[in-house]
């Protein structure tokens, strides 16, 4: 084997641990999305942001009803500023 006197560490040690440590690694990352994609808050969260919507569909429909009567008095208040 060859001895190299420059360096404290076996480079062909340092490239085995490196390969370990990669593979260690690379599961770990594998796993973390595995985990974090099969969480059980989803369905709740989905639940919610279809309450979310619906609550805010009426809250809308309710401003547009009250709304809608003013619309047509400044439209006759417009047209009578411009005439």
């Amino acid at each position: 084997m060859f001895k190299n006197d420059e360096r404290y560490w076996d480079i062909n040690l340092l490239n085995k641990w490196f390969a370990i440590s990669s593979l260690i690694f690379l599961g770990t990352m594998v796993w973390t999305f595995i985990d974090d994609n099969d969480d059980e808050f989803k369905d709740y969260q989905k639940e919610f942001r279809k309450l979310q919507v619906s609550i805010t569909e009426t809250n809308l429909d309710k401003e547009i009803e009250e709304v809608q009567g003013k619309t047509d008095k400044y439209d006759e208040q417009l047209e009578e500023a411009q005439k």
